[in-house]
């Protein structure tokens, strides 16, 4: 049995030593000799031979024309969010964070937030019930023609914006009839 010996791994020089002198063992032969895990051994396998890698995908922040001082303080949050109404995504995207980064800094600042029914209105001029009912209701518009005249990318975004306004969908085969009449007058 090989007694227990554990290299000091913050010394890169006893480490490549310990390498060298317990080269014939494999990584787990290494890794119970050192009362370690494998992926420990191996990380400093990688240290020793200048190969340190890190595998985590890095964090690539946003490029952003305002510096920290100025977006950095609650009344520039508030002003965003209730005074522009941007949405928590547009002002990530504007300061080159993340959308947890706004909402805790929202939550943190005590910034009242908006409810969810005025929050999750659309820009979309297409976003109402006049429009919903001319093209999809009256003119017998497929969930897929209305998504490509409103320019958005879904058809289910259309089919959101039915429940939103209680406008009640038909089904796709109620769709291909509707599709078949139009073409018949």
């Amino acid at each position: 049995m090989i007694r227990p010996y554990k290299p000091n791994p913050k010394n890169l020089h006893s480490l490549a030593k310990w390498f060298k002198n317990f080269s014939f063992l494999t990584d787990q032969d290494l890794a119970r000799m050192a009362e370690m895990s494998v992926s420990t051994i191996r990380r400093w396998r990688r240290k020793t031979e200048n190969k340190t890698v890190d595998y985590r995908k890095p964090f690539k922040r946003c490029k952003s024309d305002l510096s920290s001082e100025v977006w950095n303080h609650r009344q520039w949050f508030d002003d965003a969010y209730n005074g522009d109404e941007l949405s928590v995504r547009q002002i990530a995207k504007k300061i080159g964070r993340s959308i947890g980064f706004v909402q805790s800094k929202l939550k943190r600042y005590r910034v009242p937030l908006r409810p969810p029914e005025e929050s999750n209105t659309s820009k979309n001029s297409c976003c109402s019930y006049e429009w919903l009912d001319k093209h999809y209701t009256k003119e017998l518009l497929t969930l897929a023609e209305c998504a490509d005249l409103a320019g958005v990318k879904s058809p289910r975004t259309i089919l959101v914006w039915l429940a939103k306004f209680d406008i009640e969908s038909r089904n796709p085969s109620e769709g291909q009839h509707a599709k078949w009449r139009r073409y018949e007058c």
